[in-house]
């Protein structure tokens, strides 16, 4: 089965052909579009002309990622405003994964030994309230990607490095309920 492709006639809502120009059904006429557009795009051409850029964050998730035939990993999630920017820290895999993710530990647990297991790496994030997070991260467009450069660790409140200098304030993280687990309260009369 051939899909052909679809638009929808403003005036009546219609579904026709993209390809046609008056809707069959109202007479309604598309208008013409430009073939180019009228200025040059500012658009960075090549790779290289791609500029790094400094995002605040507001919040950071940390979750455990399975990718089949692969050892898991942790991702990190930097909420910045409307934006994602992902990471994922590679504890029990080898060469320079390995390194990357000591390295990543090591700016955020100074006094604290990188785990092995990507499950104790976790364990110790969402439970460890002594540990530096940054106030915003530098990332660049890597393809499909943002590769995160840079953190900035300097506290700035209403950020997660709020807590950096006074861990104690720091909230607990709410734990995921596992699925199939019915949270109803029985003690609520309807």
């Amino acid at each position: 089965m051939i899909k052909s492709q679809v638009k929808e006639c403003p005036e009546c809502f219609a579904l026709i052909l993209a390809g046609l120009r008056v809707c069959p059904d109202c007479s309604y006429e598309f208008p013409a579009r430009e073939k180019h557009e009228s200025e040059a795009s500012t658009a960075a051409l090549l790779s290289a002309q791609v500029e790094p850029e400094w995002f605040e964050v507001d919040e950071v998730i940390y979750s455990i990622h399975e990718k089949f035939g692969k050892p898991p990993s942790i991702q990190v999630s930097y909420r910045c405003g409307l934006e994602t920017i992902r990471e994922w820290i590679c504890f029990q895999h080898g060469g320079y994964a390995r390194q990357k993710a000591v390295m990543w530990w090591v700016k955020r647990f100074g006094h604290l030994p990188c785990p092995q297991l990507t499950e104790d790496a976790y364990q110790q994030l969402t439970d460890t309230r002594d540990m530096k997070e940054p106030c915003r991260i530098e990332a660049i467009q890597d393809g499909r990607w943002q590769k995160i450069r840079a953190y900035d660790f300097a506290v700035k409140a209403g950020t997660p490095s709020e807590w950096n200098d006074n861990p104690t304030s720091r909230p607990q993280p709410t734990k995921l309920t596992p699925a199939g687990v019915d949270v109803f309260d029985t003690d609520i009369d309807f």
